[in-house]
């Protein structure tokens, strides 16, 4: 299918470097956060040996059913992060009895809403990874650190988003990536609350336990008690379709910092890759599915709105920056002055990119209030199409909607997307609710995509 790929939402500026690898270093601005907004490394990449696995089953076999390793004194608080994002409420049930007291309890259960995200108390390895809703675990994992200290967390969730359903999404379970082995860093995020196993029919929580390396299981709550919180990553809320409900995947990407996300088809090869706009610069992840970041370009100031289009319809998409309502464009990922300078509408108009008349050339267009103003060339110059759509206030979010190559125009109110099959006034063509109030549309044509044309992710900056 013939497609070019604009993509598309405000940014900010550059200045040259291409970093290629496994990501970011910490000495390059956000890397030193998005080596947590990644799949995680796997153990093959770390600096020393990981623990070996812990043996298979439910939690597993030297789990103490007796309380005979549980010790009553002197815990030792050990200097973690918290365990999730954010909770409801948990108190010391360490030691309670459990069945009737065939068996005590040994960890904490901390309540929380479904889908909180979970994350890693230390630095270590996962050494144990359950993916079997039933039991008395259900999901869970288990992290060593490199003192041989181990974290274990049980009931991870097991439903589909908005249900109680039992169907143990992979994608609702944990971080993709994450398997056993993978080497995980404090506070990054390891996967997502539930119910699973013998917490079904109770409020959602997360039963956390803390054993010290001769397996004796410790109380956990003054640990608890004295954790440090990690702040929620962004989120990239990925979806292959066209539509509203739960997203096809969702993962930890970019930064708080970041000033705008896009899709750029940045290789030629047809789809798009995730792109965000950090400082002067532009970082690029191979893929949807891959987060990494692998290039960063430089380009204009900080002060800039960034964006990417295919400027010389060669079919890759290269960045651009606008700085007031000047437009400076460049035609490859590569430091060096603007390939093309001009002026359009005004500093206050809403900016947007697309291929408006299937030539294979982005064009620039400005939405001032409800009156889209685009332009076939990037020149200065009157308009080529006017035309009136949404209201004043909306977020402007073009895209080829049926995949016939031509972009047309779309808005985005609050939560809900009003989608326009042409580049004219007339009510929507598509009508949908989208993420939440505050999420950032990403417009792309991602390689997993199963639809026609474009689809529309959100970015999340401060999930909850």
């Amino acid at each position: 299918m013939y497609r070019r790929h604009p993509h598309r939402v405000v940014l900010a500026a550059l200045v040259l470097a291409v970093l290629i690898g496994t990501g970011v270093p910490a000495d390059a601005g956000p890397g030193a956060t998005t080596d947590r907004h990644q799949a995680p490394e796997t153990s093959g990449e770390q600096e020393t040996e990981a623990p070996p696995p812990d043996p298979e089953g439910d939690i597993d076999p030297f789990r103490p059913s007796d309380g005979a390793l549980i010790t009553p004194l002197a815990v030792p608080v050990r200097p973690i992060h918290f365990p999730l994002t954010s909770y409801s409420s948990y108190v010391d049930t360490f030691g309670a009895c459990r069945d009737g007291c065939s068996r005590t309890h040994q960890g904490n259960d901390i309540f929380t809403p479904k889908l909180t995200p979970v994350v890693a108390a230390a630095d270590g390895y996962v050494t144990w990874l359950r993916t079997d809703a039933s039991g008395t675990a259900g999901n869970g994992v288990g992290i060593t650190d490199s003192a041989g200290w181990r974290y274990l967390y049980l009931h991870i969730n097991n439903d589909t988003p908005g249900t109680d359903n039992g169907a143990n999404p992979a994608q609702w379970r944990f971080v993709p990536g994450l398997t056993m082995g993978t080497k995980v860093s404090a506070g990054q995020i390891i996967g997502y609350s539930g119910d699973s196993g013998n917490a079904e029919g109770t409020p959602p929580h997360l039963h956390f336990e803390i054993r010290d390396p001769n397996l004796v299981t410790i109380n956990p709550y003054p640990s608890l008690r004295a954790a440090t919180f990690a702040r929620p990553v962004p989120r990239l809320f990925r979806f292959d379709q066209l539509r509203g409900g739960p997203a096809s995947d969702h993962l930890a990407w970019a930064t708080t910092a970041t000033t705008a996300v896009m899709g750029c088809d940045t290789d030629a090869n047809g789809t798009d890759s995730p792109v965000f706009r950090h400082g002067s610069g532009f970082w690029a992840s191979p893929s949807a599915t891959d987060l990494r970041v692998v290039l960063r370009v430089g380009y204009g100031t900080t002060r800039d709105n960034g964006f990417c289009g295919d400027w010389d319809g060669n079919g890759t998409v290269t960045p651009g920056v606008r700085r007031g309502d000047l437009y400076m464009l460049r035609n490859s990922w590569s430091s060096g002055p603007a390939d093309v300078v001009f002026g359009y509408g005004a500093t206050s108009d809403q900016m947007v990119v697309g291929d408006w008349n299937g030539d294979g050339v982005d064009t620039i267009g400005v939405v001032r209030g409800n009156q889209w103003m685009l332009s076939n060339r990037n020149a200065s110059g009157r308009a080529a199409v006017v035309f009136s759509y949404g209201r004043a206030g909306d977020r402007a979010v073009p895209g080829d909607w049926n995949g016939n190559g031509v972009d047309t125009a779309g808005v985005q109110r609050v939560d809900t997307m009003y989608l326009r099959d042409g580049t004219r006034g007339g009510p929507a063509s598509r009508v949908f609710k989208l993420g939440a109030a505050g999420d950032v549309p990403v417009v792309a044509d991602w390689p997993s995509s199963q639809a026609a044309g474009d689809t529309i992710s959100v970015w999340r900056r401060y999930p909850r």
